[in-house]
């Protein structure tokens, strides 16, 4: 077989394909989000505790 021909799908099976990115896309991009948004936390609890450590009282 030609590595270079197309693989033609029904319209049903692309129908299907799109179905399954549309629902299953959503669960990845919320996954992502939430690891995402614990990173910058993290990133942020650590950047104060520098701060906080520079800090010097003034008496």
């Amino acid at each position: 077989m030609n590595t270079n021909s197309m693989q033609f799908r029904s319209k049903n099976e692309r129908e299907t394909e799109v179905k399954l990115e549309r629902n299953y896309g959503e669960i990845g991009i919320a996954a992502i989000a939430a690891a995402s948004s614990a990173c910058r936390t993290e990133k942020l609890k650590a950047r104060q505790a520098n701060d906080d450590a520079r800090l010097v009282h003034a008496d």
